[in-house]
């Protein structure tokens, strides 16, 4: 594309229209706007055919497997439930006194109890040594700290696994058992370092009855922030990972208040992950097992944020890409993809949003056909049954086709090489139209086009073909002065 503002410009393009669709997208520069008006120099639609056959004859070039496809990922979560229910019961403590009795039936309570759509136990105590670097996996120093944390050598079936099962990979944490003795073996040391832990899980709200089973395990009023009820304690995170609270002082071993009662909820109605972007060559993505197993890795990072089971596998038996939706009532899930394309692609409708009430369509793997011809007459047979293509500057946010005529740049004709191209009717003036930016600060406006055939009882209504087309040409936008208007 020419950058200088005294020529005329030309904008080459190449876009795939899925089935289902008749619309297309040609970005152009917002420098190129001003003073020029654009019609189509060149214009052809090519069946999708022709690019399945390709692959499965192993024709492309090499460089093929260097193009990336590239979309934004989210996942939203929407707690339709009782928030009150959210969890089947609270955790009462059974009557013990010790700490170190305290935190494990603590922790074991939220994870016996968590939904099944939970991913993590939402909160949990764990413990650390303010001497190790927050880098520092108390695991991996054990040896050289246990005589001093247990009064004993150090012992894995004895000492280690002491979180919940579901935050066996969870980093940051420690993952060894709280000290039997409630303390390190030398006081002083225990008072100086020997701290608890409170993990809290993303967007979740947990509620504290009463401050005292918090204060024996050292932790201050204040670290909680304001609140709004005398005696109670409520803590939010609605960050999109972990929050943690270090206590500011050595827990007690002997507890003095253990009259609590603990529930938790979602922090709020609504949760988002971050948006990831996804990327795969555009060999993998005609995969289905790669473009499933890629996929989901994404998927997985978006699922942690919300502490979320969630995930894609690629159903090897039904030929189908499917969601491990929450079968809850009390969650729904909406999986956001920033190119529609993609969703089609997995077998789904040409939509941003995949829910649990999307439904899959069974992917047909590419057949080779048994020579070159079948398919090159399959696609001459698909453009002469077309007949004719209007390409119109799409003006519409209906299915509407009235008035569509007014905004015509182009007609596409079949030919014999099985693609339908442009022809300008022996016009000397091609059509073409004036485009306006739009606001904002984007370098690139995507300028839509939209695809029309008359069918065989003479009515005009979308274009569309059942495996998709390509859409290939160039753009022109020519400088556009007063004489021109001149007869």
């Amino acid at each position: 594309m020419q950058s200088s503002s005294l020529t005329d410009v030309l904008v080459p393009f190449r876009v795939f229209v899925p089935s289902g669709t008749s619309t297309f997208d040609v970005p152009v520069p917002c420098r190129h706007l001003e003073g020029r008006k654009f019609h189509f120099e060149r214009l052809t639609l090519s069946p999708h055919l022709f690019s399945q056959e390709a692959a499965a004859f192993g024709v492309e070039a090499e460089e093929e497997g260097l193009v990336v496809y590239k979309s934004d990922i989210r996942l939203d979560a929407e707690y339709v439930g009782d928030k009150k229910n959210f969890y089947p019961s609270s955790f009462k403590p059974s009557g013990m006194t010790k700490a170190a009795k305290f935190v494990p039936e603590f922790n074991a309570f939220f994870e016996a109890n968590k939904p099944d759509y939970i991913k993590r136990c939402p909160v949990f105590f764990d413990w650390t040594h303010l001497e190790l670097d927050p880098e520092d996996d108390p695991v991996q120093k054990v040896e050289l700290f246990d005589e001093m944390w247990f009064n004993e050598p150090y012992s894995e079936d004895k000492h280690g696994n002491g979180l919940p099962a579901s935050l066996a990979d969870m980093r940051g944490v420690n993952h060894l058992k709280y000290p039997e003795s409630g303390a390190f073996a030398v006081a002083s040391v225990s008072q100086a370092n020997f701290r608890v832990r409170l993990f809290l899980a993303p967007c979740s709200k947990v509620v504290f009855s009463s401050f005292g089973p918090l204060q024996d395990l050292g932790f201050s009023a204040s670290q909680f922030g304001e609140q709004k009820a005398v005696r109670q304690i409520t803590i939010i995170n609605p960050e999109v990972f972990y929050t943690e609270f270090t206590a500011v002082a050595a827990p007690k071993i002997d507890m003095t208040s253990t009259s609590c009662t603990v529930h938790i909820y979602p922090g709020d109605s609504t949760a988002m992950s971050y948006s990831r972007l996804f990327e795969i060559s555009a060999k993998d993505f005609k995969n289905h097992a790669t473009l499933a197993s890629l996929l989901n890795a994404k998927i997985q990072e978006c699922a942690q944020e919300l502490n979320v089971n969630f995930s894609l596998k690629y159903d090897e038996t039904e030929k189908k890409f499917k969601f491990s939706f929450p079968s809850s009532d009390q969650i729904a899930l909406s999986l956001f993809l920033q190119r529609p394309e993609l969703s089609l692609r997995l077998g789904y409708f040409h939509s941003q949003i995949i829910n649990k009430e999307s439904e899959a369509k069974e992917i047909k793997d590419i057949l080779v056909p048994s020579n070159v011809t079948d398919a090159f007459q399959k696609c001459v047979a698909l453009c002469y049954d077309t007949g004719i293509v209007l390409c119109t500057l799409d003006q519409f946010s209906s299915n509407i086709t009235s008035g569509a005529l007014d905004f015509y740049m182009a007609s596409l004709f079949p030919t014999i090489s099985g693609v339908m191209e442009m022809n300008w009717c022996n016009q000397s003036v091609p059509p073409g139209v004036f485009l306006e930016p739009s606001s904002g600060s984007s370098a690139m406006i995507p300028v839509r086009f939209r695809l029309l055939r008359i069918f065989d009882n003479e009515e005009m209504g979308d274009f569309v073909w059942k495996d998709g087309a390509w859409v290939s040409g160039m753009l022109k936008g020519v400088l556009w002065r007063p004489r021109d208007t001149l007869v």
